[in-house]
């Protein structure tokens, strides 16, 4: 199991959980998410992401699937991060952590 900060995981209309991560080619992609509840201000994710894959967790509303993006670490400035060539700001993605609940 996964945690992922809950400011990155969304629901679909159906209330389905997911997430947006950053391809190995710098594209937005959605993953749909298992997640078994919450710890603290993340949430405990069993299926959909695996360890070092890049969750968007800013910018989220900015960007679709499929989009091109520059991703930086989380707390880099923020006009680091750009989508379509700096015009965005949806980039941010840092790797996922894992963990296991206690």
């Amino acid at each position: 199991a996964l945690l992922v900060p809950q400011r990155a995981v969304t629901r679909d209309q159906a209330g389905r959980a997911q997430t947006l991560v950053v391809t190995a080619a710098n594209k937005v992609e959605r993953r749909q998410l298992v997640t078994e509840r919450e710890l603290g201000d993340a949430w405990l994710v069993t299926s959909g992401i695996e360890a070092g894959d890049r969750v968007i967790v800013e910018g989220v509303q900015k960007v679709r699937p499929g989009a091109d993006v520059k991703p930086v670490p989380a707390g880099a400035p923020a006009k680091s991060a750009g989508v379509d060539g700096g015009r965005g700001s949806g980039g941010k993605a840092p790797p996922v952590e894992s963990g296991s609940a206690r």
